[in-house]
């Protein structure tokens, strides 16, 4: 299945600073954040780089949930009650600055500081908003769209200074689609110059065209 992306906030970093009781933590490129099954006992704010949500079923299944940027939650799950075990896994795809709550902390701010919950309200529901864009993205568009869309907000993330690398095959989870069809596509749009490489991919904004293009036999090729 496809997953969302959030891309990269220019406030994140002002969003919060590294007090009441949040811990700054550095996460190299591989590491994992929490992993499914695990307990739900932090909140973390992804300061800068990006990470991957992915779940994994009982018969061996996985799929990306979510490519998350700069000034976006995961594991806010755990906010619940009772806390839930992590349903998913979080790994950094680039090298990370990540600010962590424990849990019992972060409920205590949002109870005692409205501006705090009022800002982390904000972000939640923003990220709610993005879930809801994919899934129609999903739904209605071609995965050629669909893959335009997201190189075009992992640009954001590789213009907010991190030089963002993923494989095709993280892509073609992402888009809900095969890596050949992936590799198919990326092809056509380096051909046309929506793309091109140097020491990593580097996305043009002429790849805007291919959203605003309305050609039915896109369906086709979804």
């Amino acid at each position: 299945m496809a997953g969302s992306v959030v891309s990269p906030s220019s406030s994140s970093g002002r969003f919060l600073a590294p007090t009441g009781g949040g811990t700054v933590c550095d996460y190299a490129k591989g590491e994992r954040i929490f992993v499914q099954g695990d307990a739900g006992d932090a909140v973390f704010l992804i300061q800068r780089g990006l990470v991957k949500v992915s779940a994994l079923s009982p018969n061996g299944k996985g799929a990306v949930l979510a490519v998350l940027g700069a000034g976006a939650f995961c594991g806010e799950t755990c906010l619940a009650e009772p806390p839930p075990v992590r349903n998913a896994t979080a790994v950094t795809l680039i090298d990370c600055k990540i600010l962590r709550w424990d849990r019992t902390i972060f409920l205590h701010l949002l109870h005692e500081d409205p501006d705090f919950a009022g800002r982390v309200v904000s972000r939640l529901a923003a990220r709610v908003g993005r879930v809801e864009e994919d899934l129609i993205d999903h739904i209605l568009n071609s995965s050629e769209k669909r893959l335009a869309r997201l190189l075009l907000l992992l640009a954001e993330v590789d213009r907010d200074g991190a030089a963002v690398r993923v494989s095709q095959e993280v892509l073609a989870e992402m888009v809900g689609t095969t890596r050949s069809r992936v590799c198919y596509f990326m092809n056509k749009f380096r051909r046309l110059g929506f793309i091109s490489y140097r020491d990593h991919l580097v996305v043009h904004p002429s790849l805007r065209g291919v959203l605003d293009a309305d050609a039915p036999h896109d369906a086709l090729h979804g």
